[in-house]
């Protein structure tokens, strides 16, 4: 690159530059400039997480997740989880099925051990079930029941699940093992 010195030079070469490509990406921050912008979107993230803004809070959870220092985003993720789970349910709730599907897997990402979340596993399953993807409602609920033997629901869903793909077998299994759960 070369760079001129003098009066409206730099100007003409600049312009010559982007015009080749050369300036297309603007500048990237400085590390510390980056991360305290990224703690911002979290911070506000979550503040719109708390007013029900579900597309705004999800919007600055993926900035934050962008922008905060690889290092040292475990100090922020079970919020990030938390944002991305509630909106999850937000949309599964209004039938937006592979939107909330998109929030559960980034749940289960931002974390370092998604073991802590059955109910992500649980409720993305169910989410799978509701799009008529059974085996994939089956996989999340088995994730789900490893993860929370004492969860009655997850055995009652599951056992629909195999009922949709004609097992009767297995979802007679599960039936029997929620109802023991539930004390029935």
């Amino acid at each position: 690159m070369l760079l001129l010195l003098f009066g409206s030079g730099i100007v003409l070469l600049a312009a010559c530059m982007h015009q080749a490509g050369e300036y297309d990406a603007p500048a990237p921050l400085r590390t510390s400039e980056a991360h305290e912008q990224g703690v911002f979107h979290y911070e506000r993230g979550y503040e719109r997480l708390r007013q029900a803004d579900y597309d705004n809070a999800v919007a600055d959870m993926d900035r934050a997740r962008k922008l905060i220092d690889p290092r040292l985003v475990h100090m922020y993720a079970d919020n990030m989880r938390e944002v991305y789970f509630q909106s999850g349910v937000a949309y599964y709730d209004t039938g937006l099925y592979d939107r909330a599907i998109i929030l559960f897997d980034k749940a289960v990402d931002v974390v370092a051990s998604p073991s802590d979340y059955p109910a992500t596993y649980y409720q993305r399953g169910y989410a799978y079930y509701r799009k008529g993807n059974y085996p994939r409602a089956i996989a999340d609920y088995d994730e789900a029941i490893r993860l929370d033997p004492n969860n009655a629901s997850a055995y009652e869903l599951r056992a629909q699940a195999y009922e949709q793909l004609g097992d009767s077998a297995k979802a007679a299994q599960d039936w029997k093992k929620a109802r023991g759960l539930s004390g029935e």
